[in-house]
C-alpha cells in the first residue's frame, strides 16, 4: 500500500439540537448497490435519497479485491412514511441501470430476516 495514492477528507460538524429522526416518521430500509465501481456512485444514488427525503443511516462500501472493479454498497436508510416507495425503488433502479449495477431496496426487517444465520 506504500505506492498507493489514497485521499481522506473527514469534515467535522457540530451536533444541532433537533435531528432529523425526531421530526419525520419514517420506515428502516436495507439499499445494496452492487457493480462496477467508479467516482460518483455514491453521489448519484444520494441525490436519489435526498429528491425522497431520505436520510442515510449508515454507509458500508465493500470494494473488490485483487485490483478488481467490483464494489458492494450497503445503505441503511430512513424512509419518510409519506414518501412514494414505488417510485423511489424506479429511480434508484433507474439510476443503477444508468451506472451499470444491480440496486436492491428492502424494509430492513424483511433484510435482517432473509440475511440471519442461526441455528435450526
Amino acid at each position: 500500500l506504500v505506492d498507493a495514492k489514497l485521499d481522506l477528507s473527514v469534515l467535522v460538524r457540530p451536533a444541532v439540537e433537533g435531528r432529523w429522526e425526531d421530526s419525520v416518521v419514517s420506515q428502516p430500509f436495507v439499499v445494496t448497490v452492487d457493480g462496477p465501481d467508479r467516482p460518483g456512485l455514491i453521489a448519484a444514488m444520494s441525490r436519489v435519497f435526498a429528491r425522497h427525503g431520505v436520510n442515510i443511516d449508515s454507509l458500508k462500501a465493500v470494494l473488490g479485491q485483487d485490483h478488481s472493479n467490483h464494489a458492494l454498497f450497503v445503505f441503511e436508510v430512513k424512509v419518510p412514511e409519506n414518501a412514494d416507495l414505488g417510485r423511489l425503488r424506479r429511480e434508484l433502479a433507474s439510476e443503477g441501470q444508468a451506472q451499470g449495477l444491480r440496486v436492491s431496496v428492502q424494509h430492513r426487517d424483511i433484510f435482517e430476516a432473509v440475511h440471519r444465520i442461526g441455528s435450526f
